[in-house]
């Protein structure tokens, strides 16, 4: 539950399905990830990661990349 005018964000790691590459590496981040802490990292697709928000509105760019959200910034 969140109080009315809240805002939820979410930073989430993605790899597209087609990037075989950078998924392989992804995979072995994640499992050193596991096993060197109590928690583990799950690589989720757009799509996934869309289904944290519900039916929540989202506000513009919505669901984006991060330089997305603040252009020319670093």
């Amino acid at each position: 539950m969140l109080p009315p005018g809240s805002f939820l964000t979410v930073s989430h790691i993605h790899v597209a399905p087609e990037d075989v590459e950078t998924q392989s590496a992804g995979e072995k981040v994640a499992r050193e990830y596991g096993r060197r802490t109590n928690h583990a990292a799950i690589m989720r697709s757009r799509e996934q990661i869309a289904e944290f928000f519900g039916d929540l509105e989202l506000v513009e760019p919505g669901l984006a990349w991060l330089p997305q959200w603040h252009p020319g910034r670093r």
